[in-house]
């Protein structure tokens, strides 16, 4: 099997346990040739892990070999994600899932195979999670509580992207066929990138989300159910973001507590053209009808239609 450069960088609630975990993974019972923390030079024993992980406060990074360019390396800032290099890392997505599944992260993200994309695919043009993520690449992952920063766990199977399914709760999406040319993964990966990055037609949820508008509605408490009234407009991707953005957040506050939110339309035919998007994006859609209010997303089940290239090569 061919090797790839493997970029990773994993985020989760217990840093420091999640570096531990990915030096045992990815570099098991191996010592660093070099160890920086907190910008001083450190001597490497036995237990440079244990000695040096939790005590860092501004940087941390071990190099598994003399070349600074090419050694493989573990890097962690904290409050950010760990990351890792190695440039012998299978060419295998489910290599890497099974990798990562025993792994306590919650959100990861990965570079990309091909240098051409470095001038072809500049940053403005690129996504990322964010908090010391890397720009999208080939992949990305989620374990866990990882999935709730996404709308709805139905933006896994309906993007233009290969999903793959692991152990312990984990999802790996490969935005391009691995065997691909530069340009064909570019043009594979490009829509993915946007759906599952932070844009205004992405179903991530960034951390400290910027509403693009000040969504008004009615509470109905017995519902646990906001109600926006959409009626005769139609609603953007981004406007649908920020819906289930303030459901994440809950953003009404504790006595105000929200487990759905509605977008109400008073044409049919509007309310059919918005269905898929709002029921992907975990959203209820109703339309007003013969005098009364009534729900289009309940029971509604489509299959999904991942593009052609998931089931050619690799």
């Amino acid at each position: 099997m061919s090797v790839l450069n493997l970029h990773l960088a994993l985020s989760g609630p217990d840093p420091v346990a999640l570096l531990r975990a990915a030096a045992s993974c990815f570099f098991p019972g191996q010592k660093p040739a070099e160890l920086r923390v907190d910008m001083a030079d450190r001597k490497p024993g036995k237990d440079w892990l244990d000695k040096w992980a939790a005590q860092t406060t501004v940087m941390f990074k071990a190099q598994f070999g003399d070349d600074e360019l090419r050694s493989p390396w573990l890097s962690y800032l904290p409050g950010k994600a760990v990351k890792l290099f190695r440039s012998d890392w299978p060419r295998s997505a489910t290599a890497l899932l099974d990798a990562l599944a025993g792994l306590p992260f919650e959100l990861a993200s990965c570079n990309e195979i091909h240098r051409e994309w470095v001038d072809a695919y500049p940053p403005a043009q690129r996504t990322t999670f964010a908090d010391g993520h890397i720009m999208h690449g080939w992949m990305c992952a989620f374990k866990g509580s990882g999935h709730e920063r996404l709308v709805s766990r139905r933006w896994l199977e309906f993007g233009p992207w290969k999903l793959h399914r692991g152990p312990a709760d984990t999802s790996l999406v490969q935005f391009h066929q691995l065997d691909a040319d530069w340009k064909t993964a570019l043009a594979q990966a490009r829509p993915g990138h946007r759906r599952m990055g932070i844009s205004d037609q992405g179903g991530f949820i960034q951390t400290g989300y910027v509403y693009s508008k000040d969504l008004k509605g009615g509470y109905i408490e017995a519902e646990r159910r906001l109600r926006i009234m959409a009626m005769h407009r139609d609603v953007p991707p981004v406007e649908m973001l920020d819906a289930a953005a303030m459901k994440h957040y809950q953003v009404l506050g504790k006595d105000q507590p929200l487990d759905a939110v509605a977008f109400l339309f008073d044409d049919e035919e509007r309310a059919r053209r918005h269905l898929h998007e709002l029921w992907l994006r975990g959203l209820e859609c109703w339309v007003f009808k013969d005098g009364r209010s009534q729900r289009l997303d309940d029971g509604y089940a489509p299959g999904p239609q991942p593009p052609a290239w998931t089931t050619q090569g690799s």
